[in-house]
């Protein structure tokens, strides 16, 4: 079934259920939005999400969504969105896990300890371009952007290439999906380094392959953490975010962070090069964040999701 189709629409208006790991993903945002809130569609919303929420993100609250079940991961964060959300009191946000969470486990099966992940989420100024986005940034051109800079020298940073050469190591660099229109720009004479496409990478796959993360605000740092690997934040353009795209939430990189923060390239190469030298092995005050951090620790996050499904259409 083709995305906005008539036939999409049938589904859409006949469905009792809307489950999905995404707010959109609609025939049409704007006039579904209006039905759901306005009440005129009776349906009923199941938010699976597409990542573990961490920041103030005003788009998900409850006035703008009312979704009828809202699945969160850990206990700080379904306290968060039962709170700041304004889902207090609603008994619609449940603690499951995140069904992508079980297959983790089986992430030995195709770990390559010689191979390392660059995967920095989006800019919503750059992706996004308005008028009040110059205030950020040159977006009339993309190469102009502090984003496209800060990663084009990083990957063609002679230290780095020299570290993946004398290790053996392999870094894939695969920018969000919404940035991934503007891959074509990024460029390198380095055999060690892998400009990944979306279209021939899996995003799960390459998480379970790498022994090692850097990312910088993206959820996926989640998913690498639940796998108890280590990971790096790459953050040189904190102030920007939380203006432009992402408030802070109850999250602290500093206290809760599972990595160490980079501000600038040299110290992240400094970083990097001490887990090459211990062979990406993840430290203890990480390794007790992580534990810390996650309620579950088990294969049964889809089979809890299904029960809060199913509870709902029993209602």
């Amino acid at each position: 079934m083709a995305y906005g189709t008539f036939l999409h629409w049938i589904y859409y208006l006949a469905a009792s259920k809307n489950i999905s790991s995404q707010k959109s993903g609609k025939p049409n945002a704007a006039l579904c939005f209006f039905l759901e809130i306005s009440g005129l569609l009776k349906n009923k919303r199941v938010f699976l999400q597409h990542g573990v929420t961490k920041d103030n993100i005003k788009a998900y609250y409850f006035e703008v969504c009312k979704f009828s079940v809202f699945i969160t991961a850990t206990k700080r964060e379904h306290e968060y969105v039962e709170h700041q959300y304004g889902y207090a009191g609603k008994n619609i946000v449940k603690l499951c896990g995140l069904c992508r969470f079980d297959n983790l486990h089986n992430y030995k099966s195709v770990y390559k300890p010689n191979q390392i992940l660059l995967m920095p989420t989006w800019r919503d100024w750059i992706a996004r371009p308005v008028s009040s986005s110059y205030k950020y940034d040159d977006v009339s051109d993309f190469t102009k952007t502090e984003y496209f800079k800060v990663y084009q020298s990083l990957i063609f940073n002679k230290r780095l290439q020299k570290l993946l050469q004398e290790y053996n190591m392999t870094l894939v660099f695969y920018p969000h999906k919404h940035m991934q229109k503007f891959l074509y720009h990024f460029n390198t004479d380095c055999k060690n380094i892998i400009l990944a496409d979306w279209h021939e990478y899996d995003v799960q796959k390459l998480l379970m392959e790498s022994a090692l993360l850097i990312t910088d605000y993206s959820s996926v740092a989640f998913d690498f953490a639940y796998m108890k690997k280590p990971l790096l934040y790459y953050q040189f353009d904190l102030q920007k975010l939380r203006e432009r795209h992402y408030q802070q939430g109850y999250f602290s990189y500093e206290k809760d962070g599972f990595g160490e923060i980079c501000n600038t390239e040299e110290i992240l190469l400094e970083k990097l090069e001490a887990y090459f030298k211990n062979s990406c092995t993840l430290t203890d005050v990480y390794k007790h964040r992580i534990e810390d951090f996650f309620t579950f620790y088990d294969n049964k996050n889809c089979e809890r999701n299904f029960d809060a499904i199913k509870d709902l259409v029993n209602t």
